[in-house]
């Protein structure tokens, strides 16, 4: 009967939030009239006022972003990348009276868990940090990712958390999921966390009191300035392969640690 095959308001929930098209589409109907359709604005809807991402990967630094950043993002991505297919897998308790999802009485709010895989194509101009894109024509595969959605009374989505990377095989967007790897994917990668030095090369007549190797350090630093420009030019090109060795080991740093928990 008609109630029997009414869909259940959370997967309808989730249906719309981890949509197989991001971007606006159309479909001829049965008037023959083109009918269009936005998922994001559908996945906005279903959202609470309140909502709230985290991310605990990917990013430089744990990422935690409000309605408005989030689907700032969402925008843009929109754009971009229309065909964004999230790909995600909901489970399905086992343990729980008719498979229905995980409910906590005290707040009633329902917790799904989810594993996804995005895929999708840049293929057109899109702006991200104010800055403009065009297409790159990227085919992005990205890791699969594990996290969880809370959903509350009124079946709005009003959590998002993305808890660690469980697959990486064959991914294109450097072992990274979300923005940070369309970014890459794009060719314009996040900048890394800033840190903060505990001894950068000072000026060779003052001296870091913090660095046990402030005396070697000045004497390197005396060395170049007393170098003739051929010697200096050789040490720049040995200084910028060190760089790119550098940076492979960070890549790689990236990657694993995704796996630290």
């Amino acid at each position: 009967d008609a109630e029997t095959l009414e869909r259940d308001p959370i997967e309808d929930a989730l249906m719309k939030f981890f949509p197989p098209r991001l971007g606006t589409y159309t479909v001829e109907n049965e008037e023959g009239e083109n009918q269009e359709f936005q998922p994001f604005e559908d996945q906005r809807d279903v959202c609470a006022v309140d909502f709230m991402a985290r991310y605990l990967h990917s990013w430089p630094v744990e990422k935690v972003m409000g309605i408005e950043e989030f689907f700032e993002y969402q925008q843009s991505i929109s754009i971009g990348c229309p065909d964004w297919d999230y790909r995600a897998k909901i489970w399905r308790p086992q343990d729980t009276p008719d498979g229905k999802f995980e409910h906590d009485l005290e707040t009633n709010k329902t917790i799904v868990y989810f594993v996804m895989q995005v895929h999708a194509t840049h293929t057109a101009k899109t702006k991200f940090f104010d800055q403009d894109i065009e297409a790159t024509g990227a085919k992005m595969i990205m890791p699969s990712e594990m996290g969880h959605v809370v959903l509350n009374e009124k079946y709005q989505i009003e959590y998002l958390e993305c808890w660690k990377v469980v697959e990486i095989d064959g991914n294109t967007t450097g072992d990274l999921c979300g923005v940070p790897g369309l970014l890459t994917a794009m060719g314009r990668p996040l900048p890394p966390p800033a840190t903060e030095l505990l001894a950068p090369i000072p000026p060779y007549t003052a001296p870091d009191n913090r660095d046990p190797n402030w005396k070697l350090r000045i004497q390197v630093f005396k060395q170049i300035c007393k170098s003739n420009p051929l010697d200096k030019r050789s040490l720049k090109t040995l200084i910028l392969r060190q760089k790119d060795e550098l940076r492979q080991h960070i890549d790689y740093l990236n990657s694993i640690r995704n796996y630290c928990g």
